[in-house]
């Protein structure tokens, strides 16, 4: 069952047929009713598990190598510092200065910090591809989702 199908789940209560107990159908629609209005909450953390367990990009992770799944790592943290490289330039670009000097010098270092985080990731990916054809491993989707 996927998590979006959760909110669909329909909940009835039958009761046996049993002579003695005659209920007419408007008790049994009433008593629909009464259980549609049942509430189901998850706690985030079951939720988190649910999430992962869905997701088979996790799943093809954990099943490689640990050498391989640290070098995925060590990217996405890379990745993760290209990101905030970049907010960082864009917010450099955008700030006031003493002088055009000064202006200049500071995007020059931001733009070479960013650019050094890039030749980073490149090396990092293709260590990590060679890595996996050491390993044996065809599927190289992995290394895809890490240049997006």
């Amino acid at each position: 069952m996927s998590i979006s199908s959760i909110s669909s789940i329909h909940t009835t209560t039958s009761q046996k047929s049993n002579p003695d107990n005659n209920i007419d159908s408007a008790e049994n629609k009433q008593a629909d009713e009464e259980n549609s209005d049942v509430q189901v909450s998850i706690s985030t953390e079951a939720f988190k598990k649910l999430k992962e367990s869905n997701n088979p990009e996790s799943d093809k992770k954990s099943e490689l190598p640990e050498h391989i799944q640290q070098m995925i790592k060590a990217i996405e943290r890379i990745v993760e510092q290209i990101k905030v490289a970049e907010q960082t330039l864009i917010e450099a670009k955008s700030a006031d200065y003493e002088s055009e000097d000064v202006q200049q010098a500071t995007l020059d270092g931001h733009q070479s910090h960013l650019n050094s985080l890039e030749v980073a990731r490149f090396e990092a990916v293709r260590a990590l591809q060679e890595a996996m054809k050491k390993a044996g491993i065809q599927d190289m989707s992995i290394i895809a989702d890490l240049m997006s």
